[in-house]
């Protein structure tokens, strides 16, 4: 007997079968095993363990719809087995002939952790909050993906904040996965080359003027130096990102946004994502998500306030400020200045209201009217395409023809 009691698990291991939790024959000789030793019928061992016939041999067949605990509990007492043996298998047999209606939660579960839903309902993206089907089937279509679970939902989040302004946290990471996503469809086959981006620094500043063109003529050429840019619309109200830079293959990716609805911010923004790529690389590419989501706020190895520094003196440095402070309200001047110097005038007006703004002179207010809109630099980029859930893999395709 001690034998028997000693191959307990093999017993029990082998006891699942297809029509049945229990392996009935296996079970069926353990009990008959136990009887015989206290030297007892079959009806007076039901009458040790209070069961009746019928829920007994049901049990013993493999025939029990439900689990029956007390069943469980009387029998495993009789058998001197832990009950635990007898619920997990029950268990594992429950999970095994639903395992597509798990998996159906586990999917809901996923999409409702880490999609804002009301804001995507709002936006028009889904029609219900509570058709998580339909859901699963409009995120597959919009990202390309082929399961839900390629959404990136570990992305770092104490770079998701500036100043008093805070994003929602679901929006980020759902405007993250966009860039993540059409970085995925854009191949670029030049290899990231620094010499070669640092090469092309003294000339980028001038496209700013060509207010039309100018910002995917740098995206082109850019890609020829390994970086993909592209650029991803502020859809949602409750969302504040400016840009990101990325890996994607080992090379740098940045998408940038219409944070602030300012043509300046656009060239800020790149310039600011530039210098992550040329001097924070290393860091980006041993962070855990391999990106660094520019939103205000710097990290233990990502210094935004550099960054931000780095941006502005090459736009229009503190020399040049000096230079036009005088005549900063003789918009001529500053024009003929600004151009004079292969800049746009507005990002003059930008780069002295960030510099000179305080609390009770709010520069920005002030040459607002300056501050053009960044509408026909991003035209080309076809932002609707991401506002009206286009796929992005169809908008991959676009982009890639307008930046190679």
């Amino acid at each position: 007997m001690d034998d028997n009691l000693n191959n307990i698990d093999r017993i029990i291991n082998g006891a699942l079968s297809p029509r049945g939790w229990i392996n009935t024959l296996s079970l069926s000789q353990f009990f008959k095993v136990k009887i015989d030793e206290m030297d007892i019928s079959k009806n007076q061992a039901l009458k040790i363990m209070d069961i009746e016939t019928k829920s007994f041999d049901a049990f013993m067949l493999g025939e029990s719809t439900k689990i029956d605990y007390l069943t469980i509990l009387k029998i495993s007492k009789f058998l001197e087995i832990s009950p635990t043996v007898f619920i997990d298998k029950f268990l594992l047999k429950i999970g095994e002939e639903n395992k597509q209606e798990l998996e159906r939660i586990k999917i809901n579960h996923f999409i409702a952790k880490n999609f804002d839903l009301e804001t995507l309902r709002k936006n028009g993206f889904i029609n219900s909050v509570n058709d998580f089907d339909d859901i699963e089937k409009k995120i597959l279509n919009f990202f390309g993906y082929e399961t839900v679970f390629q959404y990136k939902s570990n992305i770092d989040i104490p770079v998701y904040s500036s100043g008093k302004i805070t994003s929602n946290i679901k929006s980020q990471k759902f405007w993250v996965n966009m860039a993540y996503a059409t970085f995925d469809k854009i191949y670029n086959s030049n290899e990231y080359d620094r010499d070669y981006l640092v090469k092309l620094f003294p000339s980028l500043r001038a496209y700013s003027i060509n207010v039309e063109s100018g910002l995917s003529q740098v995206c082109k050429l850019l890609f020829k130096a390994g970086i993909t840019v592209i650029f991803i619309p502020k859809i949602y109200d409750n969302l504040h990102i400016r840009a990101a830079t990325f890996c994607i293959n080992d090379k740098p990716c940045i998408a940038i946004t219409n944070y602030k609805d300012y043509y300046p911010t656009l060239w800020f923004s790149l310039f600011h994502e530039l210098y992550h790529v040329l001097y924070d690389w290393e860091e980006i590419l041993i962070s855990e998500s391999n990106a660094h989501i520019s939103a205000g706020m710097s990290t233990a190895t990502v210094n935004e306030d550099a960054a931000n520094e780095f941006a502005s003196r090459y736009l229009f440095d503190e020399d040049k400020l000096k230079e036009i402070e005088p005549f900063i309200n003789n918009p001529s001047y500053i024009a003929k200045y600004a151009r004079g110097y292969n800049i746009h005038e507005s990002i003059v007006y930008a780069i002295y209201a960030y510099k000179f703004s305080t609390p009770k002179n709010k520069l920005f207010g002030k040459f607002r009217h300056f501050l053009i809109t960044p509408g026909p630099a991003i035209e080309s980029f076809n932002p609707s395409d991401y506002e009206n859930y286009v796929p992005i893999p169809k908008i991959a395709r676009t982009t890639k023809l307008l930046i190679d």
